[in-house]
């Protein structure tokens, strides 16, 4: 049991991302966040599916296009939090204008939640790091008897 855990680990961690942008994803949609630029987080949680599943099933050279997509979706939630960030200065700078001058805001208005992206950034690079650990079957039996034959690519 624990030697095919260990083998087949970074698939599990690759399946359960992918558990985790459906998540992301089911947020995304619950809390209205569909409208013009916002569409983004969306995008890049559907993406986040797609790559981490496509990167269980991947195998030798191919790995490389989960790799690219993860990194694309881990660059994605980097840009969603600089323009969340942008987006909350502006909203503290418009509540302190309509405030006489003063940061305090009123109950219930707040800016968009300026870390809230990183989660697809950190999600994005666990799926890369998942991929490069995977072994192909060929590798995998190569490590597991050390008179295989096989070639290891």
């Amino acid at each position: 049991m624990r030697t095919r855990l260990q083998t087949q680990f970074p698939q599990l961690v690759l399946l359960l991302l992918a558990g985790a942008f459906a998540m992301t994803l089911g947020e995304l949609v619950l809390t209205g966040h569909t409208e013009e630029k916002q569409i983004v987080g969306i995008s890049a949680s559907s993406l986040g599916i797609l790559f981490s599943l496509l990167g269980v099933v991947l195998r030798g050279k191919w790995k490389g296009l989960a790799i690219a997509g993860l990194l694309f979706v881990a660059f994605g939630g980097v840009m969603g939090t600089v323009e969340h960030r942008e987006e909350a200065l502006e909203h503290q700078e418009k509540a302190a204008a309509h405030a006489g001058g003063s940061h305090e805001e009123k109950e219930g208005e707040h800016g968009p939640p300026p870390l809230a992206p990183l989660s697809l950034a950190g999600l994005g690079v666990m799926g890369v790091l998942a991929v490069l650990a995977k072994q192909d079957s060929s590798a995998r039996a190569a490590a597991e008897n050390p008179t295989f034959v096989g070639s290891v690519r």
